[in-house]
């Protein structure tokens, strides 16, 4: 009896097994046929439709980029025109999004950004020439740093033969636009317009010893904090009369 109940036992647990097998063997086969030969390159999302701008209104969005991340401008221009031939409103066969043809993910995750806020074209300047400055400072090359913006920042450059290509166009119209006076005198006119808003900040906006709370008063503090203190002593003398000015303010 034990016997012929331990055989059944042993029966139904083939059995389940079976079904269980079975059942997973379905499903691989409809995520096997769901692969990137039957579906299409990329569809877009239909709410990521991305802004579209005139060439010159891009051109100026990815200088003023360059320039506040220490990009050479020329050098993100060419990144645009190779990739996008800046058409802020691409969306690539991978999903790449705008100018800079960035993946949202990649910028999502490093960022913050989302896909929606990349469809702007300043924004996506803006991402593009950032994630170009911090391929620089990992690979300590332009050429290299290019050549990584299609691949894992911690990987081997691709060396195929597309990727060759893109470098070397790249690096072409880098050096055209060096020679450009109409690209030149859009640099120089954007980095006049960022030098006068830092002038202009740095009159209006306090000091980060008035930010912190410094002093109680502008006036009273103003002389010790234009004071050419050349020394520690003097500097600790200074602080010690301001600490008894103000009672403890300055702990």
């Amino acid at each position: 009896m034990i016997l012929q109940k331990t055989k059944k036992t042993g029966e139904d647990d083939m059995a389940f097994f079976g079904k269980t097998f079975a059942g997973a063997m379905v499903l691989m086969s409809l995520a096997m046929a769901d692969t990137a030969a039957s579906r299409p390159a990329f569809a877009a999302p239909a709410d990521c439709t991305c802004e579209a701008v005139d060439e010159a209104t891009a051109r100026r969005f990815i200088i003023r980029a360059a320039l506040e991340h220490s990009v050479p401008p020329e050098l993100a221009l060419a990144v645009a025109d190779v990739k996008s031939g800046f058409r802020s409103d691409l969306i690539g066969p991978g999903g790449e999004i705008g100018l800079m043809q960035i993946d949202a993910g990649n910028a999502e995750f490093n960022y913050g950004v989302s896909r929606f806020d990349l469809k702007h074209a300043d924004t996506n300047a803006d991402i593009g020439t950032r994630y170009l400055r911090y391929l620089y400072a990992v690979k300590q090359s332009w050429p290299a740093a290019v050549a990584s913006l299609n691949t894992d920042r911690w990987s081997t450059p691709d060396t195929t033969e597309e990727n060759r290509k893109f470098v070397s166009e790249v690096l072409r119209k880098w050096e055209r636009y060096e020679s450009m006076n109409e690209i030149q005198e859009e640099i120089l006119q954007e980095r006049e317009l960022q030098e006068s808003r830092r002038a202009n900040q740095s009159q209006f906006e306090p000091s980060s010893r008035e930010r912190s709370g410094y002093g109680q008063s502008r006036r009273d503090t103003s002389s010790f904090r234009g004071a050419n203190i050349s020394s520690w002593e003097a500097y600790s003398q200074a602080h010690e009369e301001l600490k008894q000015k103000f009672s403890g303010n300055l702990d």
